[in-house]
């Protein structure tokens, strides 16, 4: 579900949903025969516009945006929205590797099956780096950088023998700032939904995640959070992830935002961010 604000961009900016358009959900979407459900089914979440789709992280909403990105006419065209998905995945640096200095997984755009792809499904595959990666880039406006987990080299006298800077991976241009505002506004409203990040006392924008595992009869799941703080001046992208959480009931990130929230408590006033 952290892929979705990739759907949201494409449908804005395509010209598939603008930031007025309402989309009522049944639950469950079934056109072209699927049967894909919403996590809130057999309950929907009524008639939402994309920055509430963020906010309730609905498949229903992501799902029919992936099929109007995938029409020619009245013709579905299945690589027409594989093709919007991934230039927009792509601008957020989701096709490429971070260049962080420890081993990392070569990230892969879905190729198939774009109604699944809109919510994070299909054959996606990514890092947590790259993901928070493409997460910093929503809460900066559009700055993709290369990663690193260095500061500077010294000698063993202490003098400064490399020092390492951000690097900018590539600058997205092409979204506008209305979209920008509905990508933010979602996120933050995101953020109210859970009661846990109360005491947190500064500004906050982020995103659930829960994915199923395969066999999906086996009802495991890898549940996640990201947020970014502040949200006036972003300065920290924190993303969360447990894989199998040791309860019976695994489908709920906030086994994860729990955990983000006390990291949290402890890294912020250390970084000097405080009630903005």
């Amino acid at each position: 579900s952290t892929f979705k604000m990739v759907t949201a961009s494409a449908g804005l900016s395509e010209g598939a949903i603008d930031p007025g358009t309402v989309i009522t959900g049944t639950g469950i979407f079934e056109r072209l025969g699927l049967k894909l459900k919403c996590w809130v089914y057999p309950r929907n979440h009524g008639s939402i516009t994309v920055s509430q789709a963020i906010r309730d992280s609905c498949n229903y909403f992501f799902a029919e945006t992936a099929y109007r990105l995938s029409l020619s006419g009245d013709t579905y065209q299945e690589e027409k929205g594989l093709n919007a998905i991934a230039k927009y995945a792509t601008e957020f640096g989701l096709a490429d590797k971070t260049n962080i200095e420890i081993p990392e997984g070569t990230p892969k755009i879905a190729d198939e099956f774009p109604i699944d792809a809109s919510i994070g499904q299909s054959n996606h595959s990514y890092t947590t780096a790259q993901l928070a990666r493409y997460v910093s880039a929503i809460a900066n406006n559009g700055t993709v950088y290369d990663l690193t987990l260095l500061n500077k080299v010294t000698d063993s006298n202490g003098n400064i023998v490399q020092s390492y800077e951000p690097q900018v991976h590539n600058q997205i241009t092409d979204l506008s700032p209305s979209t920008w505002q509905n990508l933010h506004s979602g996120m933050e409203m995101a953020i109210g939904e859970h009661d846990q990040f109360n005491d947190l006392q500064v500004s906050l924008a982020g995103k659930t995640g829960t994915a199923q595992k395969h066999p999906r009869s086996e009802g495991k799941y890898l549940v996640s959070f990201i947020g970014a703080v502040p949200i006036n001046d972003p300065q920290v992208v924190l993303y969360v992830v447990v894989d199998e959480p040791n309860v019976a009931d695994q489908a709920h990130s906030t086994y994860a935002q729990e955990i983000f929230r006390k990291i949290a408590m402890e890294m912020l006033p250390y970084m000097g961010i405080y009630q903005t």
